[in-house]
């Protein structure tokens, strides 16, 4: 007695083809992974502008001499200055730079290159910004300091030295605020390349799901 069918059922796919109309494999996976990198390059984005990028920096003009500054952390903040080139390789400008908080106590300040060598500390370049590093402040406590930052007198700056600059905007930005991450490559590597690999997974992922299933 023959218990099971003559004939094979082909309305059954065989052992390990994939029935017609099933999406590929991995095509769930690849949407997914797409997904996690657009939510990453986005995140990255909101983290570049506030950390890592100039457009947050407190600003204003180095004729205004003094300017209280609030900080509502410990930790590392650089003074920068922007002016026209100020990104490229020069001497240092000269300038004095105190800070104190609102009780007298003086904060520690430590400049920001070397005199008689071109260089360019810190520097960036986004859009209508363009600055350097000149210096470093150290404050070990929260609170409100006043910053004073004076150009050195033009009779008492050696050229060969130091560079004189009268018109300047001084920006205020935290310690991990410089470096190449600042310009446009930092865009491009923290915010644009995971959005645009994510959308090329998912659009992979899309087409695979919609193609028809073959055997082999």
């Amino acid at each position: 007695m023959i218990s099971g069918p003559l004939a094979p059922d082909l309305s059954a796919p065989a052992p390990g083809a994939r029935a017609p109309g099933a999406p590929r494999l991995g095509s769930v996976a690849l949407g997914r992974l797409g997904l996690a990198l657009v939510a990453c390059g986005l995140l990255g984005a909101v983290a570049w502008g506030v950390f890592v990028s100039p457009l947050g920096f407190t600003r204003y003009p180095l004729t205004e001499r003094d300017r209280t500054f609030t900080i509502h952390r410990a930790g590392t903040y650089v003074v920068y200055i922007e002016y026209p080139g100020a990104s490229g390789a020069a001497l240092p400008p000269a300038l004095d730079i105190n800070v104190a908080s609102l009780a007298g106590r003086p904060i520690e300040v430590r400049p920001l290159g070397a005199s008689g060598l071109r260089s360019a500390p810190g520097a960036y370049r986004l859009g209508p910004y363009e600055g350097r590093a000149v210096a470093l402040i150290v404050a070990r406590e929260a609170g409100t300091f006043l910053v004073t930052i004076e150009p050195t007198p033009a009779s008492q700056v050696d050229p060969s030295q130091e560079q004189v600059i009268a018109e300047a905007t001084i920006a205020l930005g935290r310690g991990w605020s410089r470096g190449w991450l600042a310009s446009w490559g930092g865009v491009v590597l923290v915010v644009m390349a995971p959005i645009l690999a994510g959308m090329i997974l998912m659009a992979m992922g899309w087409r695979r799901g919609r193609q028809p299933a073959t055997d082999r």
